[in-house]
């Protein structure tokens, strides 16, 4: 491939010192809430698939770029199930994790420092940072994911979260979205969105707070179809590969692939 030609050419990206801008408080204020149960809810509320849509994404994702990676980052990154996924994948790249919760970058920060964490955790970076604004110098990176978090970045600002992965990435790399959805059958859609508002919250009341999954559930009704996402990437100046279904579509994964230099 091309980019094996250029592995050890790249510069390292560098980490900008600038605050970045303020996320919607709201949104924030809901994670910091449920941040210290965060990874135990997500398990049992998608059935434990969780961690397989992760790793699926990371698969498409090499498969995508063509080789293994010397930096990655992912925004949205949550208690950073997976930032340490990729460290364990990718044990050469650099790895940097960000998201605009404090309280959940401590919890990933605590997670990756315990005594017993592998080594490739203990070198990852972690970054407070909202994904419209990524505060990384262009062409530096080759993956970039957003998993779970898409759908939490304004309406009127994921074009431009878009526009920064594009910006961000090296010509080649790869931009994959995973995200919650209604699954495609019509037979279940129905019940599955009964779950989601009624269900999920009673449940999720047991361990946390039921608010920040109201939230959840409607932010997957109302987030746009896959159609929409890949028109969104597309505009972008990505090249898109077809939204993939995952579980009947309760999950979604889009990829888009940025053209190489000489396209």
């Amino acid at each position: 491939m091309l980019f094996l030609m250029a592995m050890d050419q790249k510069p390292t990206p560098e980490i900008s010192t600038k605050k970045p801008a303020p996320p919607t408080a709201h949104t924030v204020a809901l994670f910091t809430e449920v941040a210290p149960k965060y990874e135990f809810l997500n398990a049992v509320m998608s059935g434990g698939m969780d961690k397989r849509w992760r790793t699926a994404m990371l698969t498409v994702c090499e498969s995508a770029l063509g080789r293994k990676p010397d930096a990655v980052l992912d925004l949205a990154t949550g208690t950073g199930d997976v930032a340490r996924m990729m460290a364990d994948r990718w044990p050469q790249a650099q790895v940097i994790g960000t998201d605009p919760t404090t309280a959940m970058l401590q919890v990933a920060r605590e997670k990756s420092a315990k005594e017993k964490s592998p080594r490739a955790h203990k070198k990852i970076t972690w970054n407070e940072g909202i994904a419209e604004r990524i505060e990384l110098e262009e062409n530096s990176v080759d993956v970039i994911t957003i998993a779970f978090g898409f759908r939490n970045v304004s309406e009127t600002l994921r074009q431009k979260a878009a526009e920064e992965a594009f910006r961000v990435l090296k010509p080649g790399g790869v931009f994959a979205i995973l995200e919650l959805g209604l699954p495609r059958a019509k037979a279940i859609r129905g019940i599955y969105r009964s779950v989601l508002k009624h269900g999920m919250p009673q449940f999720a009341g047991l361990f946390a707070p039921k608010e920040p999954y109201r939230y959840l559930a409607q932010s997957i009704v109302d987030f746009p179809a896959p159609d929409a996402v890949k028109k969104l990437l597309s505009k972008t100046g990505f090249l898109g590969f077809a939204p993939r279904p995952l579980s009947l579509g309760m999950c979604w994964l889009y990829v888009g692939k940025k053209p190489n230099a000489d396209l």
